[in-house]
C-alpha cells in the first residue's frame, strides 16, 4: 500500500525535509551524503554545475524553492535518484576476457588511464568507489563492447594514443602500466615557480609603506 503523506515516506535521519522550515545549503550537502551521491550524480539530481553546488555548501545559502522541492521530493522518493551505473570489476574483465583471451586483469588499470597497481585497489574497493571520471569511463567502455564488440581495437588504440602523447612508446603502457605526465603539466609547475620567482622579485623591488629608498634632495 503506497504511503499518503510526505512524511510518512521521509526517513528519520531526513525527517526535517517534511517539516516547513526553510531548507539551506547544509541540508542539501547531508542528503546527498547520506546517499553517496557523487558530484556528477548531485548535478545530475539537482540540476546545478559543480561550482554552483560548492557555493550553496559553502555560503549555506537559503535553497531557491524548485531545488528545495526537488531535495524534498528525492527524500521521499529516494529510488527515483539518478545514479551513476558503473560495472563489476570481474564483469568487465570477463566481458573483454571474451574479446581478447590474452588481456590481463592487471590491464584494467592501463585502460582505465591508471597506473597498474591502481588496478589491486580498484579490484578491492571496486569500480563504484574509484573517481568520477574512472567510474564513466568504464561504464562506456563496457557498453560499448557490449553494443559492438569489434570496436575493442578502438578502444585499445584510444589508450595507445594517449600513452604516445605522454611519451611513453606503442604498446609499453600495457606492459609496464605506468603513465608518464605529459610534459605541459611540467612546463605549468614551472611557469608557477617562475612566477614566484618574478613575484618575489618585484615585491623586493618595492619599498615597504612609508619607507624611502633613495634619499630625496630638495633644490630650492
Amino acid at each position: 500500500m503506497t504511503k499518503k503523506n510526505l512524511s510518512s515516506r521521509i526517513t528519520a535521519e531526513n525527517e526535517s525535509l517534511a517539516r516547513p522550515i526553510v531548507l539551506r545549503g547544509s541540508d542539501l550537502d547531508h542528503f546527498s551524503s547520506r546517499q553517496s551521491l557523487g558530484l556528477i550524480e548531485r548535478s545530475t539530481a539537482f540540476g546545478v554545475n559543480t561550482a554552483a553546488m560548492y557555493g550553496v555548501k559553502n555560503a549555506d545559502q537559503t535553497l531557491k524553492a524548485p531545488l528545495a522541492i526537488l531535495l524534498r521530493l528525492y527524500a521521499a522518493f529516494t529510488d527515483k535518484l539518478p545514479r551513476t551505473w558503473t560495472p563489476e570489476f570481474e564483469d568487465l574483465l570477463a566481458l573483454i576476457n571474451k574479446i581478447d583471451p590474452d588481456f590481463k586483469s592487471y590491464q584494467i588499470g592501463p585502460l582505465l588511464g591508471l597506473d597498474k597497481n591502481s588496478t589491486y585497489r580498484i579490484k578491492k574497493d571496486g569500480i563504484a568507489n574509484s573517481k568520477e571520471s574512472t567510474k564513466i569511463l568504464a561504464s562506456l567502455i563496457f557498453r560499448l563492447l557490449q553494443d559492438s564488440p569489434e570496436v575493442w581495437p578502438i578502444i585499445k588504440e584510444a589508450v595507445d594514443v594517449e600513452a604516445e602523447a605522454r611519451g611513453v612508446p606503442a604498446g609499453e603502457i600495457w606492459v609496464k602500466g605506468k603513465w608518464n605526465k605529459h610534459e605541459s603539466e611540467s612546463a605549468d609547475s614551472t611557469e608557477k615557480k617562475a612566477g614566484r620567482r618574478s613575484s618575489k622579485r618585484k615585491s623586493e623591488d618595492v619599498p615597504e609603506q612609508g619607507k624611502i629608498k633613495k634619499q630625496i634632495v630638495w633644490k630650492d
